[in-house]
């Protein structure tokens, strides 16, 4: 999983104004016309929530790639920070993770944090 940036900017690179424009009138819910000025701009909500989940996707790709440890510490400081909605994080790790699993996580935390899961939780 992983974009290849070098391909998707010689794919995009190679539209000519046609293919932008036919890509603009094919999706017409991103873009809105704007008859007066005679061009179609970004629909404002849309471009947020493409912003979002490009931001959704680097997220999930931080995550897949850190060592298994550093990610279990690193979600259960977010879940502590988030408090009581995000309780349900640290309840599925603690719950499907082995000992061993546990005890590097607990390892990462403390190299991370400089605290223990257990003194940050209580």
């Amino acid at each position: 999983h992983g974009v290849e940036e070098s391909a998707l900017v010689r794919i995009l690179g190679k539209w000519d104004p046609l293919e932008r424009e036919a890509f603009r009138k094919k999706t017409p819910n991103l873009f809105i016309e704007d008859k007066e000025r005679h061009f179609q701009r970004w629909d404002d909500h849309y471009a947020r929530l493409l912003k979002h989940e490009f931001v959704r996707f680097k997220n999930t790709v931080l995550l897949w790639s850190m060592h298994p440890w550093e990610r279990d510490a690193r979600l259960v400081k977010e879940a502590i920070k988030k408090g009581k909605t995000s309780y349900g994080v640290l309840v599925e790790i603690a719950c499907t993770r082995s000992s061993e699993e546990l005890l590097g996580a607990r390892k990462a935390y403390h190299s991370l944090f400089d605290h223990s899961i257990e003194e940050d939780v209580a």
